[in-house]
Order: structure tokens, then C-alpha cells, then sequence
């Protein structure tokens, strides 16, 4: 039989008699007049060995609730999702990415401030997860936060003399970093950085909000409970600010054959596979895409070193996604199923999830312990700078971000006017 440690105590006690939707939670611990057992079902992609072993060390064995953990694929997920919704089948928790907040979001119970206090969401998980927070609530309980890093080929900056990898982006304006650019004409060898294009470059969408977000402008406004603005860098007059511009500028300038900087074209490999071959010195992308990179490529020696800042801007910034327990409106075991995550997020389920992962938890103190490996530094002191948004269809958002670029690359319209454009799409997809 587990112990009850305080904490679960504490958490058994402060959501086991509380009232929601009309109905009285059950008895969730032994010793308080028993019950009957109530079982959670818990869907996500994560593996099943994983989140049960999660569940164990978290959920207490003598209280009468049981979490089942369903693995489900993840290329179907979301349909199979809503389609058990849909029928009335779906499950009472599930993981949610923080870019499918407002798709699923008129399907999600809002965990109300009075059950799970918005200084205690605050207090408990880092700045980057309060895109699940709402006016009423909160809409998940965060778990794993992924930060955008990057990752540097050790055996080209050791072959050009470059002791460690920059920290600001216009250090790729200059030397020693320009000498990592290996082209005749159009024919480039070895790339210096991944930007500038689209189409062949992995997390582009994702390179440019990070982009926008550190020059100041955020992307999306929530006004209201379920009313969001788009405003990518446009001031509150409506005008495109200089810093958006100057940002989107940045990325595309490597990609143009006029500029010294040019590193980037249409030919070339997919940046991940680049940067797999040897031949992309620098390579933007997720803390969970390190395993990748050493799987597929053992002999690759790399370092990470966390994202560039812009010059002359005090606060750091990277972007991330994240992964939060979110629970269905229609469930029937709302306050059960908020005890099952408040259990695993606040538990040691968050750090075997985390360890599992390789990626940070969510939560402020476990981002706080002091890691053995280097590259575990990284993430998490990353996780604690990140920054998120709403966006709001992941796939036809990708189609407004590659057309901006494609339209400033074919000369059909400035920067400002592409920005403005962009920003006027994503408006539309958030009202549809």
C-alpha cells in the first residue's frame, strides 16, 4: 500500500468533498467513510508503461479513485477524440497540446478559481502555461513544457575557431559566424543557419512566432472568455510596428542572394536533415527533437545552448509548446477527475513523465532542481523564459505564416503590408 505524503492528504482533502455541476464528489481516501471505487479514463499518445507507472506513484492506493490510461495514436488522436465526445464516449481527462486550446475549447470544463485558485496555478507551474488560464479558470493542468532551442554542430565551430554559440541574433550579421557560409553563387555547402524559406525548413512557423514574440509584439490577445484578437505586430493604432518588421526582415534576409549573410535556398536538404549530414552549423528546434537527433545520427557531435535574444531587449524569450490534463465538459467525474490530475501534475507523475520525456516539467520547483546533465540546464532554465500563443488551427496557421514569407520572397508585398495581411488571416481563422 502507498503512504500518503501530506501533500496527497492535502490535495484528498481539498477536492474530495467539493461540489460541481450539481453533484457531490466521492470520498476519496480511506478512513472517511469508504466508497465506492470511481475509475477516470485518461487518453493521451504518451507510452502506456510510462503514464501507468506516472499514476502509481502518484494516485494513492487506498483512496477509491482509479486512473485508466488508454494510448491512443497519435495521427488520429484528435479525431478519435472528437468523435467519442461526440457520441458521449469520450474520455474524463486527456492530454491537450497548448496549440489545440481553442480548437477543443468549447468542449473543455473550466476548472472554476474556486476549486483550483488562480495563485495557486501561478504559484505551482511557470509563466508559459497561463495560455491554459482563463477570466473563470483554468482550462488544463499543465505537465511538460518543450522550449525552443538551439542546437550547434561542435566539429564546425571547432573548425572555425569559434569557442561557444552565440547569444544574440546579430551575431549572424557578422564574423566569425559568417564564415560558416560555403557557396558558389547559388550553390551552397554548408549553411550557416536555417532561415529565410519556408517550405524546407523544419519549425519555421514556429522560428518566426518565437521571431515576433521577442521583438515585442505578442500574437493573439484573449479578450474576454471565448473572444481573441490577433494582433502580430500591429500597434493598438493598427499600424505594423518597426520591431515586427525588423524581426520578419531578419529571418528572411538568409535566404536572400543579395545579402552577404545568404545561406538558405529552396535546393537544399530539409534543415534537420542538414544539419544531420554535417552541413548546417546552427539548427533552431525543440528540446524534444534532441533524441532524434541522436538516434538518426550517433556520430553527430552537438552541443544545445539556449535560444539567441535580440540586442538591446532585457527580457529573455524563447518559444515553446506544452502538454496539460485537461478534462471534457461532458464528463460525469469532473471533481474526481480534477483530483486525478491535480494527483499527477503536482506529484511525482510530473517528474517520471518529465524523465521519460527528457523535457522539462511544467511545474516552477522541479524547474528549479539542479541537473546532472548540461543540456537538461538548458531545458529547463529555457522553460522558464518561454512563451506560448493561441493558435488557432495549427495546420491553416502554417498556410498564413508560409505564404507571408513566399509574398515578401516574390516581391508581391513589403514586409509591413505581409505582416498586415498575415495578421488579417489569422483574425479569420480565429473567428471561424
Amino acid at each position: 500500500m502507498t503512504d500518503l505524503s501530506p501533500f496527497k492528504v492535502a490535495v484528498l482533502i481539498g477536492f474530495g468533498l467539493m461540489l460541481f455541476g450539481g453533484f457531490i464528489a466521492l470520498t476519496l481516501f480511506s478512513g472517511a467513510g469508504g466508497g465506492e471505487t470511481v475509475t477516470i479514463n485518461l487518453w493521451g499518445t504518451a507510452p502506456q508503461s510510462i503514464v501507468r507507472e506516472a499514476i502509481k506513484q502518484s494516485v494513492p492506493d487506498d483512496t477509491t479513485v482509479r486512473v485508466e490510461y488508454i494510448e491512443k495514436e497519435a495521427d488520429t488522436f484528435d479525431t478519435e477524440l472528437l468523435e467519442a465526445l461526440a457520441a458521449g464516449e469520450g474520455p474524463d481527462l486527456f492530454f491537450l497540446p497548448q496549440d489545440k486550446i481553442l480548437k477543443h475549447q468549447g468542449k473543455l470544463w473550466t476548472i472554476p478559481f474556486e476549486s483550483y485558485e488562480e495563485r495557486r496555478f501561478q504559484d505551482t507551474f511557470a509563466s508559459v502555461t497561463e495560455v491554459y488560464l482563463t477570466s473563470q479558470g483554468s482550462i488544463g493542468l499543465p505537465i511538460i513544457v518543450d522550449p525552443m532551442v538551439m542546437y550547434w554542430n561542435r566539429t564546425l565551430f571547432d573548425q572555425h575557431r569559434i569557442s561557444a554559440p552565440p547569444q544574440t541574433w546579430d551575431s549572424f550579421n557578422n564574423e566569425p559566424l559568417r564564415s560558416f557560409i560555403d557557396r558558389d553563387g547559388q550553390q551552397i555547402d554548408q549553411a550557416m543557419i536555417a532561415f529565410g524559406n519556408f517550405s524546407n525548413i523544419t519549425n519555421a512557423k514556429d522560428i518566426l512566432t518565437t521571431l515576433v514574440m521577442q521583438s515585442g509584439s505578442p500574437l493573439v490577445e484573449r479578450q474576454g472568455l471565448d473572444t481573441y484578437r490577433a494582433v502580430m505586430g500591429i500597434s493598438q493604432e493598427g499600424q505594423v510596428i518597426s520591431s515586427a518588421v525588423a524581426a520578419v526582415n531578419f529571418y528572411t534576409q538568409f535566404a536572400d542572394p543579395n545579402k552577404v549573410v545568404y545561406t538558405w535556398n529552396n535546393s537544399l536538404p530539409d534543415s534537420k536533415q542538414m544539419f544531420l549530414n554535417g552541413d548546417l552549423a546552427v539548427y533552431v528546434g525543440f528540446a524534444s527533437e534532441r533524441n532524434d537527433l541522436m538516434r538518426e545520427n550517433p556520430n553527430l557531435d552537438f552541443g544545445v545552448a539556449m535560444l539567441p535574444q535580440s540586442s538591446g531587449r532585457d527580457q529573455q524569450l524563447t518559444g515553446a509548446r506544452l502538454e496539460a490534463l485537461a478534462i471534457p465538459s461532458q464528463s460525469q467525474k469532473k471533481g474526481v477527475a480534477l483530483t486525478a490530475a491535480a494527483l499527477l501534475t503536482e506529484g511525482e507523475g510530473a517528474r517520471i513523465i518529465a524523465e521519460w520525456s527528457g523535457l522539462p516539467p511544467a511545474r516552477r520547483d522541479l524547474l528549479s532542481e539542479t541537473q546532472s546533465r548540461s543540456h537538461m540546464d538548458v531545458f529547463h532554465d529555457s522553460a522558464f523564459i518561454s512563451r506560448s500563443w493561441f493558435d488557432p488551427e495549427p495546420e491553416s496557421s502554417t498556410e498564413v505564416f508560409r505564404e507571408m514569407i513566399q509574398s515578401i520572397q516574390s516581391g508581391r508585398l513589403q514586409p509591413a503590408e505581409a505582416i498586415g495581411r498575415a495578421n488579417r488571416e489569422l483574425q479569420n481563422l480565429l473567428d471561424q
